[in-house]
């Protein structure tokens, strides 16, 4: 991944989205978080693993296209976030996790909060009865993630279950496909001995994912401080398409 970004202050958590998990719902978190944050400095980033953004610009009122960045930085007061606007070329999903883990090393974050979201028709019945759709799990002693006792013990978060798909769990599998790259990056993080925690949440396919997508930000900013999480708007992106659907137009009320 070729990038001129240095995060100015070392040991800083790195928060990022798992790539094409269901719903897009960790990716539309992320937008909320950097949206929302006080960031001090911006860098892009670019990989031959990921398909080139082809999109108008923000800033001006024309609609006429441009190459723009797949990848952007993001550094705020108390971390750094990684957002992805673009898909990873399909069949080139691993050696894109492999490129982006060697980044995250080389940069030497002092852990990882991995966003991500599965697919909430093949809970189990246990996960189906319990009062909450948010997990987390944390790699395990010694590289435990240093917001994990926070989840259990003070947040009250429920771990994450092991799935058993076994129609899905093949070719040593931790997590399903419709996590995305989330079992591709989960591995080489643990394979690098990086410190890391995942958030996800359980999800429908279908449907516009904003108030989930809110809730799993403002969870996440409940680990990693990015501002008065009641004062937080949508990002600009979302307004067309949240005035055309009553569960997004709810944000604005």
């Amino acid at each position: 991944m070729h990038t001129s970004f240095k995060a100015s202050r070392p040991g800083l958590p790195l928060l990022l989205a798992a790539p094409g998990s269901i719903g897009h719902v960790a990716s539309l978190a992320v937008d909320v978080i950097a949206a929302n944050s006080v960031v001090e400095a911006t860098r892009v980033a670019a990989s031959a693993f990921v398909k080139p953004l082809v999109c108008c610009d923000a800033a001006s009122l024309s609609l006429k296209t441009k190459l723009d960045a797949a990848i952007q930085i993001a550094e705020t007061k108390d971390a750094v976030v990684l957002l992805f606007r673009s898909q990873v070329f399909e069949g080139h999903q691993r050696k894109f996790a492999d490129e982006l883990v060697a980044w995250i090393k080389e940069n030497q974050f002092s852990s990882v909060v991995l966003l991500s979201s599965f697919d909430a028709f093949k809970r189990t019945d246990a996960q189906i009865q319990s009062d909450s759709l948010l997990r987390f799990l944390s790699t395990p002693a010694p590289l435990e993630s240093p917001f994990a006792q926070q989840c259990s013990s003070t947040l009250n978060w429920i771990q994450l279950e092991q799935f058993k798909r076994d129609e899905e769990m093949k070719d040593g599998r931790q997590f399903p496909i419709d996590g995305g790259l989330t079992d591709a990056l989960w591995s080489r993080l643990v394979e690098y001995s990086i410190p890391t925690l995942l958030v996800s949440m359980f999800v429908p396919e279908d449907g516009f994912h904003f108030q989930q997508a809110m809730y799993l930000a403002k969870s996440v900013n409940q680990l990693v401080n990015f501002g008065k999480s009641d004062e937080w708007k949508i990002p600009y992106s979302w307004h067309d398409a949240a005035l055309t659907t009553v569960t997004a137009t709810a944000l604005y009320t």
